[in-house]
């Protein structure tokens, strides 16, 4: 733990990509498994300075030594940084909290301070000990700059993507990840005659984990609650999309604080000739309060 620790401060200290590497892509990255996901989760509608900011698409940064060797690709949003590792994702979260008064009147307004970052981590159970971690979509290649209190400068050739896949995390199973500003999504890919029941996904670093009303699971935290959205789940089947009725199931636990909480998917009946996407959203607003 304290090894991530260290490796997030550090970034949330020095992290910058250059604007000139943010241009226009340099491919088109396929849509197509977008548009159903998009409306079947419509997204909060955001404040106006917030806005544009979340209709900014996400990039995974490939890490080609320029952070430990655990980590493959790695995202940093506002107020959240994304570790991709062999099987598991580590999620860190920098809210901000209150304000520090000015020293007297007359002097620079009170500012918000960022407290210490929350980290949660998401591990892939009983899963391919080794699978194959790829980017598709490449956005940028671009130099990545790290500044560590002004004394440390290193520079990196690390190409971004919009997409991180892990592939056949179980059996005939890949995992998909990417997402706009605040949300972040990830859909399970199960091709025909795969298992969906070996999915599994055990928490670590939460509090406690509940299903509410609206079927989404609520993670709480020591200082607030992160929602990953009812999961939607469908086929396409002749050009269709059919939808499946999913839902979240909590597996046992301790209730230790700190501890694995495992959690997977339970489907209602769908035709196993056919591959199924499942796909639930992380949505950091519902923590950051942005």
């Amino acid at each position: 733990m304290k090894k991530i620790f260290h490796l997030c401060c550090c970034l949330c200290l020095g992290l910058s990509i250059s604007s000139t590497s943010l241009g226009a892509p340099t491919s088109e990255v396929d849509t197509d498994f977008v548009s159903s996901t998009t409306q079947a989760h419509p997204a909060p509608k955001p404040t106006a300075p917030a806005q544009r900011y979340n209709e900014l698409p996400t990039h995974f940064i490939k890490n080609n030594g320029q952070l430990d060797d655990w980590v493959t690709y790695y995202e940093k949003g506002r107020g959240h940084t994304v570790f991709f590792a062999e099987n598991e994702v580590v999620v860190l979260l920098n809210r901000m909290d209150g304000s520090r008064p000015a020293p007297a009147a007359g002097m620079k307004p009170a500012v918000r301070v960022q407290s210490r970052p929350e980290i949660l981590k998401f591990r892939f159970m009983h899963a391919n000990p080794h699978p194959e971690i790829v980017g598709e979509a490449l956005q940028v290649g671009g130099k990545i700059n790290f500044s560590i209190n002004g004394h440390i400068r290193q520079e990196a050739n690390a190409p971004a993507y919009k997409i991180v896949r892990y592939k056949n995390i179980y059996p005939g199973i890949d995992v998909r990840f990417y997402g706009k500003g605040q949300i972040f999504e990830y859909d399970f890919l199960v091709q025909k005659g795969a298992d969906p029941s070996a999915i599994e996904v055990a928490v670590q670093g939460a509090q406690s984990l509940d299903i509410d009303k609206k079927g989404n699971l609520v993670i709480s935290l020591k200082k607030g609650r992160l929602i990953k959205q009812k999961p939607v789940v469908y086929q396409l089947i002749n050009g269709q999309a059919k939808i499946i009725a999913g839902q979240y199931v909590i597996n046992e636990y301790s209730n230790m604080a700190g501890r694995d909480m495992p959690f997977s998917f339970k489907l209602a009946g769908y035709d196993s000739k056919y591959p199924l996407t499942i796909d639930p959203i992380l949505d950091y607003q519902s923590y950051l309060g942005f």
